[in-house]
């Protein structure tokens, strides 16, 4: 069973679980932004690839740099899961 702080916003500021420790959730907001920021990026970058914005010579940089974008934003994504206990998805909190 999972219980949930909320502000008067509504907003989730420390999730609670008899079998886990307190996640605070403020603490992992530079977590998802940088999620938010990295799969922008990764949209811009291959929508380069779409509307053929890259010339010949620009094509490998264009390649490598989606790559950096793609693998920053699975090892972001990775540092969060690791933080969010099993149970906590908002259709098991009902339960």
């Amino acid at each position: 069973m999972c219980v949930m702080l909320f502000t008067p916003l509504h907003v989730p500021l420390i999730i609670k679980s008899q079998n886990s420790a307190e996640i605070d959730v403020v603490a992992q907001l530079p977590s998802a932004i940088l999620i938010w920021r990295l799969s922008v990026l990764r949209e811009i970058a291959l929508s380069g690839f779409q509307l053929e914005l890259y010339n010949g010579d620009e094509k490998a940089f264009a390649y490598w740099y989606t790559t950096q974008i793609i693998a920053e934003h699975v090892a972001a994504l990775n540092s969060l899961i690791s933080v969010v206990p099993g149970g906590t998805h908002p259709t098991n909190l009902h339960s």
